[in-house]
């Protein structure tokens, strides 16, 4: 039976979720909504909304009396929704900082031997977890033969998911790294707010990822935490990825669509935020992509020149 700690976690970042999606609903609906259709939308959507439906089905998981049929189809289910919603938030991770290094081919390629490493180890790793998982009925377990367990009532074999944990965690690793490289360069052109909030909520979504990566890693081989918190880790690290990831996506395609945005801006920067939000936006694609062509031809902006708003 699930213990009351991790009932309690599961509550709280489902809440957590909940509270997340009614602040940023409004812009939600002011800039996704509003998108052209393009596979942009989807990876925000699968992002989005699938840490909804698998932390509600884990608050399931842990209450009433199932038989174990039951669940395992809920454990399954729930797994593969996290595998699903956790690649689709670093492949827009990976988008967005190959999008900050424009036309190099060497960082982009780079990336994406990371990101399709990341996502390989994460099949993988889920489907070995998923067959060394017991589930025991209602009744097997000690105590008067009347009474039943609320919950479902796991035996955990073997782990593997903490493999996939240290991938992600070498994954951002890189990535915070590429991130704060590019992202001097581009403050020191413009000291503009929408510029330095990019940044930030970048390198933070990498930063608490990182570290919630390394302590799912860490925990379960450590007999004295694993059964308490080897567990607990995992759904949080899934909630923060959606959240943080999503504010990422709100913050440039608030820029976008910017009604005052200037006409001349950085040369380096905007055409980077062209480049990602083609994802988004399917009528933008050959564009943006020219004029980075074009722009990787010119000398670098005079940072004196540059107007911000």
């Amino acid at each position: 039976m699930l213990n009351q700690v991790l009932k309690l976690f599961t509550v709280s970042n489902l809440c957590l979720l909940v509270f997340d999606y009614l602040l940023t609903f409004e812009d939600e609906v002011s800039t996704v909504w509003t998108c052209p259709w393009s596979i942009g939308l989807p990876l925000f959507y699968l992002n989005r909304y699938l840490p909804l439906i698998d932390e509600t089905l884990l608050l399931y998981f842990g209450t009433g009396a199932h038989r174990a049929s039951k669940c395992s189809a809920l454990f399954n289910t729930s797994l593969w929704l996290v595998v699903i919603g956790a690649n689709a938030a670093h492949t827009i991770i990976y988008l967005q900082t190959c999008a900050l290094w424009q036309s190099n081919r060497v960082v982009k390629i780079f990336l994406l031997l990371l990101l399709v490493a990341t996502l390989v180890m994460s099949v993988v790793c889920a489907a070995l977890q998923q067959v060394t998982y017991t589930f025991l009925e209602p009744w097997d377990h000690p105590g008067p033969p009347t009474k039943t367990a609320a919950g479902c009532r796991l035996i955990v074999g073997k782990g593997y998911t903490e493999y996939t944990y240290m991938m992600v965690g070498i994954s951002q690793g890189f990535t915070i790294g590429l991130m704060l490289y590019k992202g001097v360069q581009h403050v020191r052109q413009s000291r503009s707010p929408w510029v330095i909030e990019l940044y930030q909520n970048g390198v933070l979504y990498c930063l608490i990822i990182l570290a919630l990566s390394l302590m799912n890693a860490i925990v379960p081989n450590v007999p004295s935490w694993a059964t308490t918190y080897a567990n607990i880790l995992g759904p949080f690290q899934h909630t923060m990825e959606s959240i943080l990831c999503s504010r990422v996506m709100f913050v440039i395609l608030k820029r976008r669509k910017s009604p005052d945005r200037p006409e001349t801006h950085s040369e380096d920067l905007e055409g980077s935020l062209g480049v990602f939000t083609s994802v988004m936006d399917s009528y933008h694609t050959e564009a943006s992509s020219s004029a980075i062509e074009l722009e990787a031809r010119k000398p670098p902006p005079n940072p004196t020149s540059l107007r911000w708003p």
